[in-house]
């Protein structure tokens, strides 16, 4: 049975009091295992909160501890084991990789993988040899030395280094949020192939993604030693409940 790298039992989520007019939505996760070597596909309607969920876990949005919450597992901090009242979830050796953020476009390869560091636990000089073994098996980048601008690069390119961070830093979960659904075919398949070294590491992925196709480049990444697991998000009476349909 596979470790597990977070367990999250009764939290909840909702806008601050000075949205409450606005919205009374609420993301409630009734229970949420993640364990490790694990791809785990986030469905769900539009505006459900597939991103909310990944923003949780990344610790960017502050959620509601009651004394039913129960948050455990080899990724959380120990002094984030028995909190209460609103806070956010700090978990360790975690990467969120998200369309939205566009790094530092003037900034060099190196210099935004360098960035992330806070994010991970290996010493920097490890990371550094990780980066270079990483660059050196990226076809795409070829010819194209770390001291190139970010923003040189293609979209395609731009989500490589993005997973570059989770890679040199020794990820143990990483977070997609529509990172490959704008890319081509040839790019987002780069882009899975290069995901599938740190799963065989032991890293486990969460993937939001409105393109069946990274589903499904996803799914062919299952191997004897890594898992497949669904987690759905349904909207009913304005609160949104994570559960967890299968995992094979």
């Amino acid at each position: 049975m596979a470790p597990n790298l977070i367990a999250i039992h009764d939290l909840a989520f909702s806008y601050p009091e000075q949205f409450a007019d606005v919205t009374g939505w609420k993301l409630y996760v009734k229970q949420l295992v993640i364990p490790s070597n694990t791809v785990c596909h986030v469905i769900g309607g539009n505006m459900v909160g597939k991103t909310t969920l990944l923003r949780i876990l990344a610790g960017l949005e502050r959620v509601s501890f009651s004394s039913d919450t129960h948050v455990f597992g080899d990724l959380i901090f120990q002094n984030g084991r028995h909190q209460k009242g609103a806070c956010s979830l700090r978990l360790r050796n975690t990467f969120f990789l998200s369309h939205s953020d566009r790094m530092f476009p003037e900034l060099t390869i190196w210099e935004n993988v360098r960035l992330a560091r806070n994010c991970g636990i290996l010493p920097r000089r490890d990371a550094y040899e990780r980066f270079r073994l990483y660059m050196s098996g990226l076809r795409i980048l070829h010819g194209k030395p770390e001291r190139t601008r970010l923003g040189a690069l293609s979209s395609g390119g731009q989500a490589l280094i993005r997973l570059a961070r989770a890679y040199s830093w020794g990820a143990k979960l990483i977070l997609v949020d529509e990172v490959t659904a704008h890319l081509d075919d040839e790019s987002a398949e780069l882009f899975f192939r290069n995901l599938e070294i740190l799963l065989k590491d032991g890293c486990s992925v969460i993937l939001v993604s409105h393109d069946q196709r990274d589903h499904i480049l996803a799914r062919n990444l299952a191997s004897p030693s890594t898992h497949s697991k669904t987690i759905a998000i349904e909207l009913k009476d304005n609160t949104s409940c994570v559960t967890e349909p299968s995992f094979s």
